[in-house]
């Protein structure tokens, strides 16, 4: 097999999806973001800064800013969710479907986890 054969595509392409979905869940930030998002979209970024930074006693300020600078750009590349910078709405994005059994099994199992979830 090669690179360009179709069979070996279609192994690498679910084992990116599911890398790329552990990347996205790797930040309590980003699994509160997209447990949000799961809850109710749209969001509102400020909302959700606001919500963020009282779960974590950080001030919400330097919250928003990691949400702009980090946490959602990643979160738009793998398609989890889109994101107006503009108005600073928040919404499912067309690879967030995908997501979703796997956000639901670990919110469902949050005692059985190493750590602190989300």
């Amino acid at each position: 097999m090669t690179d360009d054969d179709p069979q070996t595509a279609d192994r690498i392409r679910p084992a990116v999806e599911l890398n790329n979905a552990f990347v996205a869940l790797a930040s309590s930030m980003r699994r509160r973001v997209l447990l949000g998002v799961l809850e109710r979209s749209p969001r509102e970024e400020r909302t959700l800064s606001e919500e963020l930074a009282a779960g974590r006693d950080v001030e919400r300020n330097r919250v928003r800013a990691q949400l702009r600078h980090v946490h959602l750009p990643k979160l738009v590349v793998t398609g989890y969710v889109e994101w107006n910078e503009s108005t600073g709405e928040i919404t499912r994005g067309p690879a967030f479907d995908e997501l979703v059994p796997l956000l639901r099994v670990l919110d469902g199992h949050a005692e059985h986890l190493p750590g602190a979830w989300p």
